[in-house]
């Protein structure tokens, strides 16, 4: 009837509780309550009375009366398959969340560690790939000292990449932490089976076809050793049961392999058509 306070023998439905008093029935519901004792440890109280978590029987009426610190709520959280669902999930639990507007409240679970990863990692790879073909690109025009060359051994290695994720989706691996590793990686490795026959090709002398033998004559030999031997390398890897170990085998197969053929096969063909000048030592290059 809004004039019984809770406490004063009469049943709970004729009660009412008085708001002064909340933090202390509170406390008592929860020391005295089998529920709220499993509810104890989310709750963690300002007195200094009380534990990190939940213990005020011994805190007096003034102490519990400074409220709660913080409180929070467990539940479960039914996973779907795919990457691309779970982050979906966890940016609709964020947003109904937030709309409850109940200040700094938020979400967490252990699994959302895995998500953000999924949520951020396109982003992170076109990025990290982006810079990471920009050092390339001016490492290798300050040894090739030709531009035209040097977008040309670019290009292979864009090529190499794209190649790389076609084997991926052939091969039925994801985009994930580790693949994308191997991909920054391959930037780094294949950008070796085209530089040395750019740099051949634009120090030789005559038509550009005799350059591009030239090119394939001189280092053809020593970046086919070089990949072939990286090859041998990880060739081990094939029979791992290992995920890491698996997904490199499988990544550094497409490096060798779409390597060499795009700096032993597409580039000197590209080179043949449309390759830059020679540059002749001891004149100023333009």
């Amino acid at each position: 009837d809004g004039t019984t306070p809770a406490g004063a023998g009469a049943a709970v439905g004729d009660c009412y509780l008085p708001p002064g008093r909340f933090y202390e029935y509170l406390a008592e519901f929860l020391s005295s309550n089998s529920y709220g004792e499993r509810l104890s440890p989310d709750l963690r109280w300002r007195a200094s009375c009380a534990e990190v978590r939940a213990r005020v029987s011994d805190c007096g009426p003034s102490e519990v009366g400074q409220g709660l610190a913080a409180t929070q709520l467990t539940t479960y959280l039914k996973l779907n398959r795919g990457a691309d669902s779970q982050v979906k999930r966890m940016r609709s639990l964020r947003k109904s969340v937030a709309k409850t507007e109940l200040g700094d409240t938020y979400t967490y679970t252990y699994a959302f560690v895995f998500f953000e990863q999924y949520a951020i990692i396109i982003r992170e790879a076109m990025q990290n790939l982006l810079l990471a073909s920009l050092a390339c690109f001016c490492l290798v025009l300050l040894t090739v000292s030709n531009f035209v060359a040097a977008l040309y051994v670019l290009l292979m290695v864009i090529m190499v990449d794209a190649d790389i994720l076609g084997l991926m989706w052939l091969w039925g691996l994801t985009i994930d932490s580790v693949t994308i590793i191997n991909l920054v990686l391959a930037i780094g490795l294949v950008i070796d089976y085209s530089a040395h026959v750019a740099h051949s090709f634009v120090m030789a002398q005559g038509t550009r076809q005799e350059r591009a033998d030239h090119a394939l004559s001189y280092t053809g030999s020593a970046v086919f050793h070089g990949a072939m031997s990286t090859f041998v390398a990880v060739l081990v890897m094939s029979t791992s049961t290992s995920y890491v170990f698996t997904v490199f085998f499988k990544q550094f197969f497409g490096i060798c392999v779409f390597g060499m053929a795009h700096g032993l096969v597409f580039l000197p063909v590209l080179l043949s058509l449309v390759g830059p000048a020679p540059i002749e030592v001891g004149k100023p290059v333009v």
